[in-house]
């Protein structure tokens, strides 16, 4: 998917979001921005409270 002049093609195959414990914190990467789509709001919210350890992830 390529919008507002994006090129095609650069990130096929690649991880959207990843998750995972660093020392005694936990870290979420977010790599499709989805801050800049109102829908997507919740994953981010999420990702947020389960960096903060509010909510567990089923491996």
């Amino acid at each position: 998917m390529a919008e507002n002049g994006a090129p095609t093609g650069v990130m096929p195959g690649t991880t959207a979001i990843a998750l995972g414990e660093f020392g005694k914190g936990r870290v979420i990467y977010f790599s499709p921005h989805p801050e800049k789509t109102p829908t997507l709001n919740s994953i981010l919210l999420q990702g947020i409270h389960w960096a903060g350890g509010e909510l567990t992830v089923d491996h």
